[in-house]
């Protein structure tokens, strides 16, 4: 390869290689967005305490016969959803998350 041949080769790269920088820069653009966090809030629900349940270790076994230690099963189960439905619909509020 001549001196003259490669000067051109390397002439043309060169050219080529400048073309590529001449290209447009890509667009920047800016997009302001919004976005909604969501954030708990507090809730202080008084739902009251405990009841004392009637249906202990020791009031079961205590307990005269078979029936009555079944009855206080049952009075036991019957308190413990209402309760439960006491304190699901105090709290039923508190579920939800607003968003400021």
């Amino acid at each position: 390869m001549t001196p003259i041949s490669r000067a051109l080769v390397f002439g043309f790269l060169f050219t080529f290689l400048l073309f590529g920088c001449a290209s447009k820069p890509p667009i920047i653009q800016f997009e302001t967005i919004t976005v909604r966090v969501p954030v708990s809030q507090p809730c202080a629900q008084d739902v009251g305490p405990a009841p004392t349940w009637p249906d202990t270790r020791e009031t079961i076994l205590a307990a005269a016969n078979v029936g009555e230690r079944i009855k206080l099963l049952l009075q036991g189960i019957s308190e413990r959803e209402q309760r439960l439905n006491d304190v699901e619909a105090a709290y039923a509020g508190c579920d939800v998350i607003a968003s400021p």
